[in-house]
């Protein structure tokens, strides 16, 4: 393993003041929280249908928006990554919707698949987005029309799908079908074949869960069912070091706005962050239950997660941060 890093994190005591608050979200489990490219609106996706926007305007979490299209499991969403009002997402009823905040009643894009979709992820360009269905299928879509660009089949499973910020690289988190390796497919940006892949990069013993890509563009990191993180060198796709969670499944990561602290959301009740330039976790987030998603706010170090909540009908989203109303 290559280390570049220093040994030494300047974040042990910067989360002290910080705290964590909740904030009545849903009926039901909470599978995505994502927010807006300024940071001021966070999107959450539910099992019980529904997808509601939050402000965070005045330091907490005020519900703006309530759509109730999807007549099932909200499975990810994801905003467009130019216009902070506009965003998109997959649900388990065969569906892409995209909605915007200022039609707060209605999808105003509504695309039919065939698959039941679980991932979505949406070109840096704003042209492209991509659905990987729960049959391994990844479909790429015309923002502007809709219309069905390419879809591709892929033999193992595919889990999380993300492109790079400049667009080049298209990275996708997969498992061997024995589910004892996780490797991660590396295709062009821009042409998307497959097969014919640029590379696949092999590191995880277990299935590969989750890709989240470093805001400075200098990383990605990925999580797995080997209960490791690996940090990977975007420029050399190499694996840089690894974070290990001790025998607990990763589901979902995420960078913060400086690229330097990565969050990780597990099957185990400790809410991880780690520092890049350090070896170990610098803070934990003691839970009551597992978590289901995780979020880094866009602009200030303010993370948003969930957790698998023992009464279904009230599914709060946590906010950590340091000043919260």
């Amino acid at each position: 393993m290559i280390s570049i890093f220093p040994q030494q994190s300047t974040y042990k005591d910067y989360f002290v003041d910080f705290k964590s608050k909740d904030y009545p979200a849903h009926k039901k489990g909470i599978y995505s929280l994502k927010w807006n490219r300024q940071g001021n609106y966070l999107a959450s996706g539910s099992e019980d249908f529904t997808l509601k926007i939050w402000s965070h305007e005045k330091g907490g979490l005020d519900k703006i928006c309530d759509f109730k299209d999807h007549t099932n499991f909200v499975e990810q969403l994801t905003w467009h990554p130019e216009n902070p009002e506009i965003l998109c997402s997959v649900s388990r009823d065969k569906t892409v919707r995209i909605w915007d905040i200022r039609v707060p009643k209605k999808s105003i894009k509504t695309v039919q698949t065939k698959g039941t979709n679980l991932n979505v992820a949406w070109s840096p360009d704003g042209q492209t987005i991509a659905v990987g269905d729960n049959d391994d299928h990844i479909s790429f879509y015309d923002y502007r029309n809709f219309v069905l660009q390419k879809q591709l089949k892929f033999e193992g499973e595919v889990n999380e799908i993300s492109w790079d910020l400049s667009g080049n690289i298209f990275l996708i988190t997969t498992s061997s079908e024995s589910g004892t390796i996780g490797p991660i497919t590396v295709l062009d940006g821009k042409s998307l074949n497959y097969p014919g892949a640029l590379e696949t990069l092999d590191f995880h013993r277990g299935k590969c869960y989750c890709i989240a890509i470093d805001p400075t563009g200098q990383y990605f990191a990925t999580g797995a069912a080997d209960a490791y993180v690996a940090l990977w060198d975007l420029a050399e796709l190499v694996p840089l070091k690894s974070f290990s969670k001790e025998n607990c499944q990763i589901r979902q990561l995420s960078f913060s706005h400086d690229g330097r602290l990565i969050a990780a959301a597990a099957e185990d009740k400790r809410l991880d962050i780690y520092d890049i330039q350090g070896e170990n976790e610098v803070w934990r987030i003691d839970c009551n239950a597992p978590q289901l998603t995780v979020s880094w706010n866009p602009k200030k170090h303010l993370l948003a997660y969930t957790l698998e909540e023992k009464d279904k009908s009230d599914c709060p989203i946590y906010l950590f941060g340091a000043k919260l109303q």
